[in-house]
């Protein structure tokens, strides 16, 4: 096969499974044959629009079914995808040529010059017979077309977009993680939205190999997981810990699989996963480079934390400040060289670019490998939280304020103060049976006897929801932004 047709690839798989469910949701299912024609009504709206090869093609909706049919749909036609939200819609030097919208409301669409609004009855009423001679799908000239536009997670506030070549969609497309391989056939409930990284790979490769994709909403999750008979889930920390503490101390019978990334997973956590999945995976990437790391754990009791690296597609080393190679053992900062090239940000400063430097990509985090070649993450550099001199990871105090009672979600964070000095705070979210106020000040009592003075927040602030990324990643300095006005509900002095 040739990668640049991976739209026909695609097309193709799907096909072959025609009379299989494909889509299970809370606001309707798809057959594999339905979902055929979900993507040739959306191919032909785009290409009525002016899609071609090379166009910029933002797409903008929650449904997944939507998402991943407009996804196959641009592959086909050879146009460039992204997801379209506020950020991408004001960074002009995306050069975005069309809007693929699909939301509640008309009103709520975004203004832009070529919006191609998707309509369910247009596209009942369309012949669908033979759809794809329409199309005439061009697909990509090369595989080193950029296929789609990543966006980054956000985590210091401020996102970046990088340019994807099909290459490097088709081989994170084609990854299969550890924890699905334990399954014979899969049926996914994918956590992170359709459109991101994530959440689209796991959902194109669940269909390219005939499997369910499951989207449940809120309440009783894995009762729903449950009757659409889930095997495979994928998400974040975050994720995975709203659904935990929602699902009580332990499922019966437990789903087969679980994939856990997008953030460093405590030994609390996993032990927690144990009670509610029989095989647990722990995976490390990101937008620009894809899976760089996995393992299958175990026994969290045992897990040290260690991730065997991707060497089929990745190169990857702990260096000095200098840049410089450190040996096995000797903790430093990660760096990553692709094998399939290193992705490039879009139209962007070179002040804001300092993570891709020549052929190396450095993901912000640090880590050791040991000497069983596998990659360690201790945390991220801007999450080393330096309070009157002394250093400490913020991951560490994080621990201790997820897994207390009460706390829906939390994180901790450094803010100035008055004078200008670094102080800790947290803040936390409580969960709906506990009074928020209650849960601070217990969690405030519980810090002053499990934690060193030096790193003992002063203030914890209680919201409805704690800033994160569409990733589950802690958005740090929003957290602080958002504190600034807000009135303690525990302090330190108490």
């Amino acid at each position: 096969m040739k990668i640049y047709d991976i739209g026909i690839e695609l097309l193709g798989a799907i096909r072959s499974h025609a009379g299989k469910m494909a889509f299970v949701t809370s606001f309707g299912n798809l057959t594999y044959h339905q979902f055929d024609n979900l993507i040739g009504g959306v191919a032909l709206d785009l290409k009525e629009a002016g899609a071609k090869r090379g166009s910029v093609v933002a797409i903008d909706t929650q449904d997944a079914r939507i998402a991943t049919a407009a996804v196959i749909a641009c592959c086909l036609i050879g146009a460039r995808w992204m997801y379209g939200n506020n950020v991408a819609y004001h960074k002009p030097g995306l050069g975005i040529t069309q809007v693929f919208w699909a939301g509640v409301s008309i009103e709520n669409a975004p203004k832009h010059p070529k919006l191609v609004a998707f309509n369910p009855e247009k596209f009942k009423a369309r012949d669908l017979s033979y759809w794809l001679d329409k199309v005439e799908p061009e697909g990509y000239e090369f595989e080193t077309d950029i296929c789609r536009i990543g966006q980054s997670s956000a985590t210091t506030g401020d996102a970046k977009f990088i340019a994807i070549s099909l290459r490097d969609m088709w081989h994170r497309t084609s990854w299969e993680s550890a924890a699905s391989k334990t399954v014979d056939e899969t049926v996914t409930s994918c956590l992170f939205p359709p459109l991101s990284g994530i959440g689209c790979n796991t959902r194109l490769r669940s269909l390219f190999s005939g499997g369910k994709v499951v989207e449940v909403g809120l309440g009783k999750i894995f009762e729903s997981w449950r009757q659409a008979g889930v095997n495979n889930v994928v998400g974040s920390p975050a994720q995975f810990a709203a659904i935990l503490r929602e699902a009580g101390p332990e499922v019966t019978p437990r789903i087969t699989a679980a994939s856990v990334g997008g953030g460093r997973p405590s030994q609390h956590f996993l032990q927690s996963m144990f009670k509610c999945f029989q095989n647990v995976a722990v995976f490390y990437g990101s937008t620009e480079m894809g899976n760089v790391a996995e393992t299958l754990v175990k026994d969290p009791a045992t897990f040290s934390g260690g991730l065997l690296l991707n060497n089929t597609n990745m190169v990857v080393e702990i260096v000095d400040e200098d840049g410089n190679a450190l040996p096995n053992g000797t903790e430093g900062k990660i760096r990553i060289r692709g094998k399939l090239g290193t992705p490039t940000y879009i139209n962007e400063r070179p002040s804001r670019t300092m993570s891709i430097q020549g052929e190396w990509f450095y993901p912000g985090d640090f880590g050791h490998i040991d000497h069983d070649d596998c990659l360690h993450i201790s945390g991220r550099l801007n999450e080393i939280l330096n309070i009157g001199g002394v250093k400490f990871n913020a991951l560490t105090l994080d621990d201790h304020v997820q897994g207390f009672s009460g706390v829906k979600d939390g994180y901790c964070y450094s803010r100035l103060n008055d004078l200008g000095a670094e102080e800790v705070e947290v803040i936390i979210s409580a969960s709906p049976d506990r009074k928020a106020e209650d849960v601070a000040t217990n969690l405030m009592t519980h810090l002053r006897a499990t934690v060193s003075k030096s790193v003992l927040p002063v203030r914890i602030f209680t919201v409805a929801e704690v800033p994160r990324t569409e990733t589950g990643k802690p958005i740090r300095l929003k957290a602080s932004e958002l504190a600034a006005g807000l009135e303690p509900a525990a302090h330190r002095s108490a």
